[in-house]
């Protein structure tokens, strides 16, 4: 109860890309609710994913609001599939919110009320595809207890996301170019967090005599540039028809994990095989 909480922080940018600066205070005359509201609401400002009190606080939304939320969910799933399209087919700085909105059959205005910027779509795009292997490596260590079987499933699973997603090149390559971490300190901190998911089973892994390689952040730096490089090649049009993803994904975790993997062993266990 004798709370005085400052927060400070900047809103998306506008259409100039400029920033506002805004300072909220919560202090002891506000409810616990409406603090919660504002912390939640500022930590996920920059994706657009602001929640009202009644879903913050475990309370039952209505069912207009129930339906209203999942139709907006579904639309911005929708957006999110059409802007990854536009940006592989057109190229990320050719594509406009205008086009987007244009295929989704909405005006910019009503666009806005989904995201405020392309790089929120892309920030939107990228925070989809690392929680997605974050999770999946998350899965990967309670399936199995082998080090060298998690490793194989999540390159596994880092390729085939890479080739079955359209905007991966834009996305993978461009990552640094195209978000400011500045701007979207949050998808860089879960980019972040995945990175070092992966350098503490290689970790383990060399703790427990899988691996004969003695550094485990520069084994995740080569595993993670190899395995990211699938990106460049795999939809480029010179490259012809594309190989069959899980092919590629399981060619990938057998040569990256069995060059890390120490000589006696390399029959010890078989690889996961993720479908």
């Amino acid at each position: 109860q004798q709370c005085d909480l400052r927060i400070l922080t900047y809103t998306a940018p506008d259409q100039q890309g400029n920033y506002r600066l805004t300072y909220l205070r919560a202090n002891s005359n506000m409810t616990h609710r409406s603090i919660l509201v504002i912390i939640t609401n500022m930590v996920h400002m920059n994706f657009g994913l602001r929640r009202d009190a009644d879903e913050l606080s475990g309370e039952v939304l209505p069912k207009s609001k129930q339906r209203q939320e999942i139709r907006r969910q579904h639309r911005l799933r929708e957006l999110l599939r059409v802007a990854s399209r536009q940006f592989t087919d057109k190229g990320y700085e050719a594509t406009t919110l205008e086009m987007i909105a244009d295929e989704m059959g909405l005006t910019k205005t009503g666009l806005y009320n989904y995201v405020n910027s392309k790089e929120e779509i892309a920030a939107l795009i990228l925070e989809n595809a690392i929680t997605h292997l974050s999770q999946t490596l998350e899965h990967l260590q309670k399936e199995y207890a082998s080090p060298r079987d998690i490793l194989h499933g999540i390159v596994l699973e880092h390729v085939k996301s890479l080739a079955n997603h359209p905007a991966s090149p834009m996305l993978v390559m461009r990552f640094d170019q195209v978000l400011d971490p500045q701007t979207f300190p949050a998808l860089y901190e879960l980019r972040h967090r995945y990175e070092n998911q992966v350098q503490d089973v290689i970790a383990l892994g060399i703790a427990q005599g899988q691996f004969s390689v003695d550094d485990p952040k520069l084994a995740t730096l080569f595993l993670l540039g190899a395995v990211n490089w699938v990106a460049r090649w795999y939809h480029s049009p010179t490259q012809g028809t594309p190989l069959d993803a899980t092919h590629v994904g399981q060619w990938f975790a057998e040569v990256i994990v069995g060059g890390l993997t120490s000589p006696d062993r390399l029959e010890s266990s078989l690889p996961p095989r993720l479908t």
